[in-house]
């Protein structure tokens, strides 16, 4: 049939070259040759843009219904779904609303249960120093304009994400839980807390409660702010969290507003404000367990911003690791890979620059760390080429010039072969962070 076809697109050809190659058989086959592979490889790529174009319409039409399903689950839009929210809702609600009151668990859980000392793992000295106390009435912040078309909006969100359940964790990673917290008023954002690998067995079939309970046990917390692109449940970052769960930590990733399955739009006040929410959240709970911020990529500009915010409210974190960092976003993107390309088009540096400019995109890393007092700690691998480690020294040079105390700032740089995403490969990744927070909290 397919030879048959062919034979009836190439007829009028054979015939058209026989008279000008005057019955020259041989070069007559090569034409006819020549158009049967043009003509295969047409239909080839019509077939392939057709079918492209039938997938991103069953992405876009499963993303929608994905999109609605999570609307009406959480009751943002249609208020028929609100007369009984989720507990975890609630209490996140009520404490991002300033409550009366502090609350130290969730609804119905008591602040002093399941998460006992007995499950504290070894190795670990916390710091016994009086700390400055977080209010407890943190109170909602405006959100930042949004303008239809942003540099966001194209590149770096996926509301709904894919082949995966996001709220359920333990599909992932053992030891997990799954819950949302209000930051601000229709902003949701999707957490996921995994408790260190030595209370694995204490955590089968334990809910919510047990879990944030358990944030008082006297392990380290790392609060991980994740990248630009995907969500929590992103396969490197599962493997960093893994890495960290097994060294001792508590972990919470967080999806910011606009990623995963979090409500709101992204703005870089926005995720400023969700790091600081989570934060304060997490050190209302914790007692005198110390809280650490850690940031990767673009969750390094979220990390200082959010940092610098509570330096300034009096309240400083207890340790930022920063990994792969930039200076700032202008310097980051004109750089990125991706669009050296586009560089030498004329127009197209400022064209970009001022989609930035308007937006308001630029997580200043550089300025942040002037203003800085925690213990920071900066992790760069050797050949990373999306963030290049020209900036990770930078900052480090900017950082370390600006603290007081010298011994707060460190830098370690990792050899080939974890390049941008896989520095938790490195089996000296986990005694470096451990060295370095113990000798910062003892």
């Amino acid at each position: 049939m397919v030879k048959t076809y062919f034979t009836g697109l190439c007829a009028p050809l054979a015939r058209a070259h026989t008279q000008m190659y005057d019955g020259n058989q041989s070069k007559i086959k090569c034409c006819i040759a020549s158009y049967k592979r043009r003509i295969s490889l047409s239909l080839s790529l019509s077939l392939s843009l057709c079918v492209c174009v039938c997938v991103c319409v069953c992405v876009c039409v499963d993303a929608n219904s994905g999109r609605i399903r999570a609307e009406r689950t959480l009751g943002l839009r249609l208020p028929r779904c609100t007369s009984r929210p989720d507990r975890a809702w609630e209490e996140g609600g009520r404490y991002a609303a300033g409550a009366g009151r502090s609350r130290a668990a969730a609804p119905g859980c008591s602040s002093r249960g399941g998460g006992g000392g007995s499950g504290h793992c070894t190795g670990w000295t916390r710091r016994t120093a009086r700390r400055p106390r977080l209010s407890s009435r943190p109170g909602p912040q405006p959100m930042a304009a949004w303008p239809p078309g942003g540099t966001w909006s194209t590149a770096t969100c996926v509301k709904a994400p894919f082949l995966v359940d996001l709220k359920k964790p333990e599909l992932k990673i053992p030891h997990t839980v799954n819950f949302y917290l209000r930051v601000e008023p229709g902003v949701m954002l999707g957490i996921w807390h995994t408790v260190p690998s030595c209370r694995e067995e204490d955590a089968k079939g334990k809910d919510r409660c047990w879990y944030e309970a358990a944030l008082r046990d006297g392990n380290p917390i790392v609060v991980y702010l994740h990248g630009s692109a995907q969500h929590r449940a992103a396969s490197h970052r599962l493997k960093l969290v893994k890495v960290l769960s097994d060294g001792g930590f508590h972990v919470l990733s967080v999806d910011y507003r606009g990623f995963g399955d979090s409500m709101g739009k992204p703005t870089e006040e926005g995720l400023t404000t969700d790091a600081i929410r989570v934060y304060e959240w997490t050190k209302a709970r914790s007692g005198i367990t110390p809280v650490c911020l850690w940031g990767h990529s673009l969750g390094t500009g979220v990390a200082t911003n959010a940092a610098k915010v509570l330096e300034e409210k009096g309240c400083p974190v207890d340790a930022i690791v920063l990994e792969a960092p930039f200076t700032n976003m202008w310097v980051a993107s004109i750089n990125y890979p991706l669009l050296k390309i586009y560089r030498n088009v004329p127009g197209f540096l400022r064209t970009f620059m001022d989609a930035m400019r308007k937006d308001k995109i630029v997580f200043p890393n550089d300025e942040n760390v002037k203003f800085l007092s925690s213990p920071l700690l900066i992790l760069h691998g050797e050949d990373d080429r999306t963030v290049p480690l020209e900036y990770g020294k930078k900052l480090y040079e900017i950082a370390h010039n600006a603290y007081r105390n010298k011994e707060r700032v460190k830098m370690v740089i990792f050899p080939p072969g974890f390049q941008h995403n896989l520095l938790c490969k490195s089996p000296t990744l986990l005694i470096t962070v451990r060295d370095f927070l113990s000798k910062q909290w003892s």
